[in-house]
């Protein structure tokens, strides 16, 4: 694969620090992605995810994938995600479907990023400026 590889800790960090959030963003534990996400330890080399207190969609997750494949159950992970953090916001918070209508969720080389933010355009930059 070509392309610069990037460190799921850092790239989450900075994609928190860039981007302007409505809520707190907090850093996972590897036991509370694996419940969140469902992804095989073994897909995985390394993983940062920054979720939101639950009054907002807002997420920020980064995964280094092990191979090809890997790169693809990580993609349907962060669909199913996407998916059920829809059905929780639907009736509750109406307004931030709007997020969760078309998350950025991207792969550069082995890396998988799902973003979930208000401004689509502004949180793409910021994952292009990552891999410069």
């Amino acid at each position: 694969h070509a392309g610069k590889e990037v460190d799921p800790v850092q790239a989450a960090e900075q994609l928190k620090q860039a981007l302007e959030w409505q809520d707190t963003l907090t850093r996972l534990d590897d036991g509370a992605i694996a419940l969140l996400y469902n992804i095989r330890q073994e897909d995985v080399s390394a993983q940062c995810v920054y979720a939101s207190t639950g009054a907002t969609a807002e997420e920020v997750a980064v995964f280094t994938a092990t191979d090809d494949e890997a790169v693809e159950r990580i993609l349907q992970a962060a669909q199913a995600r996407v998916t059920e953090l829809r059905s929780g916001f639907e009736n509750y918070v109406p307004q931030e479907m709007q997020k969760l209508a078309n998350p950025v969720l991207c792969v550069r080389g082995n890396t998988v990023i799902l973003c979930i933010h208000s401004d689509n355009e502004r949180a793409l930059e910021e994952i292009d400026a990552l891999f410069q």
